[in-house]
């Protein structure tokens, strides 16, 4: 009887464990749980993603696939993607090309290519046949490979899939069927609420933050930021630096009297992309304020600042 009772027992915790886990955040609104459910949630830079509403990983096996900028475009891994909204991908190792499937369409993505072709059947009810039209659709960037996964401009596969793509600047990105599945203005505290759920910060938009300097890493409530572009202002004067992006430009002098540096390091690691932070330096040692957020599209190794040296 004391067995059988421990059984059940486990199985009861098990069963609230996985209740807890396998969806959205308990600290998630129930107005944003429902605003993201029938929805695809990512955010440039990280793993962690929304299916309708669950909460999983873009790539279970590979934590470095994640939605990245380049060339001013956003990529995304097409078999996430797609099969998260419901289509079939099969990819031929020989010729290099993914192939989706989603009821009677079809996608055909060949890497290095910018050509993307859709195909749809359809059933013609004067000659009694099926007919098939190809159509095709040159992409801002080609399909290409990144961390071992197929990736494609994220607008121009979502909308040959059928869906809606909302885009706030802070890299989140949400995928539905709708155009306005959420308004920057009318809700932007669900917007918001939502970014928190993956950068965590006290504060979002144009409200300072303060930081520290840690170990190499750039730390903003705990979370490590990386891909940092920094600016310094000296006499009402604002000197701008993007990070390093090669062994030459390690050390980087911000001004002309050679009063700060930024070190940045190579960690030999691929870049996930975070987030990118415009800093105002306030005159402490380690403290600056975060102003704004933007993107500039840095996709190799993953930079770290270090404090003024």
């Amino acid at each position: 009887m004391k067995k059988l009772s421990l059984i059940t027992k486990i199985i009861m915790i098990a069963m609230f464990l996985a209740s807890i886990n396998v969806y959205a955040s308990s600290d998630m609104s129930a107005q944003l749980q429902s605003k993201i459910h029938n929805s695809v949630v990512l955010y440039v830079g990280q793993s962690k993603t929304y299916v309708n509403g669950e909460e999983t990983m873009v790539d279970a096996t590979n934590s470095s696939v994640t939605p990245i900028i380049k060339d001013g475009r956003t990529l995304v891994p097409v078999r996430f993607i797609s099969e998260s909204l419901g289509a079939k991908v099969e990819y031929n190792n020989s010729n290099k090309t993914s192939n989706i499937s989603f009821g009677d369409d079809n996608i055909e993505l060949t890497i290095g290519s910018k050509n993307m072709i859709y195909t749809h059947k359809s059933f013609d009810n004067v000659i009694q046949q099926y007919v098939i039209a190809d159509s095709d659709t040159e992409l801002d960037v080609p399909a290409q490979i990144i961390n071992d996964r197929t990736f494609v401009p994220i607008r121009a596969l979502v909308e040959a899939l059928g869906k809606e793509v909302f885009w706030d600047d802070r890299g989140l990105i949400v995928i539905s069927d709708v155009s306005n599945k959420l308004n920057s203005d009318t809700e932007k505290s669900l917007v918001d609420e939502l970014v928190k759920e993956y950068i965590g910060l006290k504060e979002l938009g144009l409200t300072p933050v303060e930081y520290s300097i840690k170990d190499d890493y750039l730390i903003i409530d705990g979370v490590a930021i990386y891909n940092l572009a920094v600016m310094v202002e000296r006499d009402g004067k604002i000197v701008k630096s993007i990070a390093a992006r090669n062994s030459v430009d390690l050390v980087k002098k911000l001004d002309d009297k050679g009063n700060y540096f930024i070190k940045t390091v190579i960690r030999g690691v691929p870049s996930h992309g975070l987030a990118d932070y415009d800093l105002i330096y306030n005159g402490k040692d380690t403290t600056f304020i975060v102003q704004s957020f933007y993107y500039d599209g840095i996709d190799a190794n993953v930079y770290m600042l270090k404090d003024k040296f």
